[in-house]
């Protein structure tokens, strides 16, 4: 469902008042939808854009009701809890403040996130006449402007206009008939048309007179979004470059306007403009400035929504130090690469480029697997359907190229009017201004300081691109679009291809498993056969058993690996254009190896492993040396990755985390970085030959259709030319997981970052190993039971964090269930509490369910697993998301068949073929769980995850928030100042309440603020006011962290917890949990487990206590 009111739509006095709706509407605990779909094993979204809020919820057709009878659905049940969002809600005070906290929690998560940060950037540079320029998200300071009761009259008026029939669009999509369809909208959603307009008074539709707010110039009227006549973002004569100081790596990022002065780019010649300045063939810009120049680590050319009838084109650059010190000469050659190369070609010329760019782009579009997941695709149908409607001649939002030379000029005069010097805008970003004076001639400061809403520090300079007189010495000579006159762009590709369907997993790919195809002492070639496959995925894994797993060789293998990259993204940069992709993963699971894997056309498959191995046996065995400015490229790349793991925030920081204590072979990131520094040429010439020398093991698994691949040709491709004596080191077979003890409580103190507002509890239960199937398929029962319930327990229920995860969390040899509490400045040891008094409340109802209820629960249990895969949900192994250390541009495991490729891989890496498995996670046995009775389960649960248990093995990651530096929390509390004093009639801005807190000698507590703020006041009503409205203590207020209470009535067992600050500490306290190589069960499915075995082991430890309950 799509309600109008965006945030364009926002008071201009209250930023973030739509946002704030959208959070109230989905926390309101009368709905209960969240818990209802998640039990169901469905999802859940909401979010708000420009001009709209949007609620939507994926569950199974065939998903059952657990409260209602054995043949009730879940959909009857969900559907009117979804309608009760969009009838007359309440809204309290109390969740008014909880949901304030939830955006303002979600508010810092953003002024951590690069994106986030460089789109605010945007809106600083966007024209005050457009709602764009203003803040959006709102935060604590935004929503606390007015007084609690004025902000709740705005919420209602708010929903009261917008929450209207008319201003709602609903899509419903499922595999019933239309008439089925039509038939549960109208019995679920009728009541909106024939009641909701009489039940709103009039008096709602605005605020009174009391507490009205200005309302922007954007105004809703039947279903329409826009002005009379519409503001353009940008203005050709605004400030044109922002130069924003922030911890990350160094990025320039160009941004060019597709709509303005009532022109508008057609969709499809957006595409092409991207396709043109995205292109790394030899001769482009981008090869020219990463290879040549080395002023860039990489480019991104993309396009972006930032409201529904406004895009703009961005070339994000991420430049190395050297194109920092020589920010305008790139811009010069970025803008020469348009103007004297691209709208230099003949039109005759340029017509074949873009024609054939078209024909790649419709054949892959039509072999394109569609999404696993329906959510984005309903969203986007609702979102469209009032604003420019749905045209019939687009397929899936796919608009093809015309060919011929009348959309080859619109590609030039699009060019030409867009993409020009006057129309960009520019970013520079970076963790000082030291390179600001490379603008220092040509430019004015229009305004520098410190933003109020995320912090950073920045200048807006006024920049005017002129045209050199002369051209850049550095393209003199080169050609341009040598790619497309290469004999390999008539590789023949299949086209007309009828568009997929979405389909349940189990039903194609999953219905057989890998089987051998050729089998030598040294080699091993699965096959997985996918008969309706448009597309192979081959993964080859090649060991180095000669090589000892130390530091240093595994710093070694990634830098050669990064050269090998480096080499071949230019060579096979055609084959991406088709369709190819590829990617190098080194040393996976520590070992000393390099994965290479390909996805693609079957006839690209030769092509690219020859290509690959050619270069891979050149490097190995011909190579005479590697030289310095190889080296230098690589280290480049590693040392960027390294910084951006190192500087990773929230979940991915766990992550690290969380590997670097319970991994074998986890090379932690400083030692990573100080050894890379030390390789040398010598070293890694020497370190060449070592690989080449010996005889390495590999392992390739070809996915797809297999009647069409050459078994024979690829085992030609995958023989080295040459044999050694094989020497294995024996410690560098798989290396073990480190197990928790029994009884373990650890808690690991992770050090706090400066200006990290966030508090971060990751609470991890070990619960076996990975291969005792038994353990396994009761974990994902448990696993349901947490998602399932976390939700309205810790968010609603304990107003603990709007972005909770819980789920399994897998390493090599080990797994366990997870929850992850992100906070703001909340003391971790009570949000361990809060986690721990949460799970005592799932023991105790899981306990009274009735046999009905755990049947219900059960089948809800298995509906799950046939359901869709959230492409956002956070994967539980960093192998089932990982990406390249280096490949082509887009490189993701996205599509059934690919995930389904990429877990049998994690099996024959791991060496368990234990296939059958999602995820990379193990197969389940279903047969177990449908066999398993409450009793069993309940005993499990208090073995392995309750409070209670003396037996089960947790632990606890913590980071508290860090200190707020002094120039970030004077700001914060300017602001705040600000805000209260306001209230009480008092108006200073924020730049002279900051001069008052400098003053202050007392730091820490500010307490004498009030006798510097005193100075600003003139009159005596003033100093009144002041004295009247205690405003030092309502700052604390606002400033205090929330206060979080614990019921004390529930009786626990106190396991006593350890509490650790080095990671040897804990490392040193764990037992290895080795997996051996499993040989013997390559050709063999498992054989079927012992039930009874696992019910008498499990009954035993139930207690006296719960043995009188059942």
């Amino acid at each position: 469902m799509a309600v109008d009111g965006g945030h364009f739509l926002n008071p201009i006095e209250i930023p973030g008042l739509a946002h704030l709706c959208e959070h109230l509407v989905v926390g309101a605990k009368t709905t209960g939808l969240h818990s209802e779909v998640t039990r169901a094993g469905g999802l859940c979204n909401a979010y708000t854009s420009s001009t709209q809020k949007c609620f939507g919820f994926e569950l199974s057709t065939y998903a059952k009701n657990l409260d209602s009878g054995e043949h009730s659905s879940a959909i009857d049940t969900a559907l009117p809890r979804f309608a009760r969002y969009f009838s007359l809600l309440k809204f309290h005070l109390d969740v008014m403040s909880r949901e304030i906290r939830s955006v303002h929690d979600e508010h810092l998560g953003n002024t951590i996130n690069v994106e986030k940060i460089l789109c605010h950037g945007l809106k600083i540079m966007a024209s005050n006449s457009h709602p764009f320029h203003r803040f959006s998200t709102g935060n604590m300071v935004t929503l606390t402007k007015c007084s609690s009761r004025t902000l709740k009259t705005n919420i209602k008026s708010h929903y009261a206009q917008y929450f209207q029939p008319e201003n709602m669009t609903l899509v419903l999509k499922g595999p019933q008939s239309s008439h089925h369809l039509k038939r549960l909208v109208i019995t679920h959603f009728g009541f909106l048309n024939e009641t909701q307009s009489r039940r709103v008074s009039p008096s709602l539709l605005r605020p009174n007179s009391t507490s009205s707010s200005s309302i922007s110039g954007y105004s809703i009227n039947s279903g329409s979004s826009c002005r009379t006549t519409e503001p353009d973002v940008f203005q050709d004569l605004d400030p044109n470059v922002l130069y924003i100081k922030a911890d990350f790596s160094p990025r320039l990022r160009l941004c060019f306007p597709m709509n303005f002065g009532g022109y508008s780019v057609p969709g499809p010649v957006q595409r092409q403009i991207c396709h043109l300045l995205g292109t790394e063939s030899p001769g482009s810009w981008c090869q020219f400035l990463k290879c040549m120049t080395q002023y860039l680590l990489n480019v991104y050319v993309s396009i972006e929504e930032i409201c529904p009838t406004h895009n703009i084109l961005v070339c994000d650059l991420e430049m190395t130090k050297k194109g920092m010190r020589n920010l305008q000469e790139v811009l010069s050659l970025f803008f020469f690469y348009i103007e004297e190369r691209i709208l230099s070609v003949p039109l005759d010329t340029l017509t074949g480029v873009l024609d054939n760019f078209g024909r790649i782009e419709e054949s892959l579009f039509q072999r394109m697997q569609p999404l696993h997941s329906s959510m984005n695709e309903v969203s986007e149908y609702a979102s469209r359907i009032k604003i420019d409607g749905i045209d019939k001649n687009l397929i899936r939002g796919y608009q093809p190229w015309e060919l011929g030379m009348e959309s080859c000029k619109s590609m030039v005069s699009a060019f030409q009017k867009a993409l020009c010097r006057t129309k960009v805008r520019i970013q520079i970003l970076d963790k000082t201004f030291m390179y600001q004076s490379a603008f220092a001639n040509d430019s004015t400061i229009v305004a520098e300081g410190r933003d109020e809403h995320y912090g950073f520090e920045y200048i807006k300079l006024d920049y005017r691109l002129t045209k050199p007189n002369s051209s850049p010495a550095y393209f003199e000579g080169i050609a341009v679009f040598d790619l497309f006159h290469h004999s390999e762009s008539a590789i023949p590709i299949t086209a007309n291809i009828p568009l997929g369907q979405v389909k349940h997993r189990d039903i194609d790919s999953g219905t057989n498993t890998p089987i051998f195809k050729i089998k030598e002492e040294n080699l091993e070639i699965w096959a997985h056969d996918i008969p309706n496959s448009h597309e192979i995925f081959a993964s080859v894994s090649i060991n180095f058993p000669h090589i000892s797993a130390t530091t240093d060789k595994l710093v070694g293998i990634e830098i050669i690996a990064a050269i090998l990259g480096d080499s071949l993204k230019y060579k096979l940069y055609y084959m991406e254009l088709l369709g190819g992709n590829w990617g190098f993963y080194p040393n996976i699971n520590g070992e000393p190896s390099l994965l290479i894997v390909f996805r693609g056309e079957q006839a690209l498959l030769d092509k690219a492993f020859t290509e690959i191995f050619l270069e891979l046996n050149s490097s190995l065995y011909n190579r005479a040396t590697y030289n310095y400015e190889e080296l230098r490229r690589a280290r480049l790349l590693l040392r960027r990755l390294s910084d951006e793991h190192k500087e990773s925030q929230g979940i991915a920081q766990i992550e690290v985390m969380s590997h670097l204590l319970l991994e074998g072979n986890f090379v932690s990131i400083e030692e990573r970085i100080e050894t890379m520094e030390l390789v040398d040429v010598e070293q890694l010439t020497e370190l060449g030959k070592e690989l080449g020398d010996g005889l390495c093991k590999t392992s390739v698994l070809i996915s797809g259709n297999s009647k069409e691949v050459d078994f024979d040709r690829l085992m030609e491709i995958f023989t080295y030319p040459k044999k050694s004596k094989l020497t294995i080191v024996a410690s560098n077979y798989i290396d073990a997981s480190k197990s928790l003890p029994s009884g373990a409580h650890y808690v690991f103190k992770m050090p706090e970052i400066e200006d990290d507002p966030s508090s971060i509890v990751y609470y991890y239960v070990q619960l076996g190993s990975r291969l005792d199937r038994i353990v396994y398929s009761m974990g994902k029962l448990l696993q349901f039971y947490l998602s399932s319930t976390s939700f309205d327990a810790l968010r609603t229920k304990r107003s603990l964090s709007y972005s909770l995860l819980s789920g399994m969390k897998m390493f090599k040899n080990t797994f366990g269930l997870f929850i992850f509490v992100p906070a703001n400045k909340k003391d971790c040891l009570m949000l361990i509490e809060l986690i721990e008094d949460y799970l005592l409340d799932l023991e105790t109802k899981l306990v009274k369910f009735s046999s009905s209820e755990w049947e219900s629960f059960k089948e809800s249990f298995f509906i799950s697993l046939d359901t869709v895969d959230d492409e956002n949900e956070f994967p539980s192994s960093l192998f089932a998301n990982l990406l390249p250390l280096i490949g082509s541009s887009e490189f993701h495991i996205t599509g059934v068949e690919f995930k389904d490729h990429w877990n049998n891989v994690c099996q024959i890496i791991n060496r368990t073929y234990a296939f059958g498995g999602t995820s990379c996670e193990e197969p389940m046995d279903k047969d177990l769980i449908k066999s398993l009775n409450h009793l069993a389960f309940c005993g499990f649960f208090e073995h392995k995850l309750s409070v209670n248990s003396t037996q089960n093995s947790v632990l606890v990651l913590t980071k508290p928030a860090g200190r707020i530096s002094l120039v970030m929390r004077i700001s914060e509390l300017a602001n705040m100042y600000s805000v209260v004093l306001a209230h009480a009639g008092l108006i200073f801005s924020v730049e002279e309440l900051t001069q008052c807190l400098n003053k202050c000698r007392d730091k820490e507590k500010f307490s004498d603020a009030s006798k510097h703020i005193k100075s600003l006041l003139k009159t005596p009503g003033q100093q009144l006011s002041f004295l009247k409205f205690n405003v030092y203590n309502k700052v604390g207020e606002l400033l205090a962290p929330r206060l979080l209470s614990v019921p004390k009535d529930k009786s626990r067992v106190q396991n006593t917890k350890q509490y650790f600050t080095k990671v040897e500490e804990i490392r040193n306290r764990c037992h290895s949990a080795v997996i051996s190589d499993c040989e013997e069960i390559k050709e063999q499915f498992w054989d079927q487990l012992n039930v009874d075995a696992f019910l008498e082991c499990y009954y035993s430890p139930l207690s006296t206590a719960k043995s009188e309950v059942f």
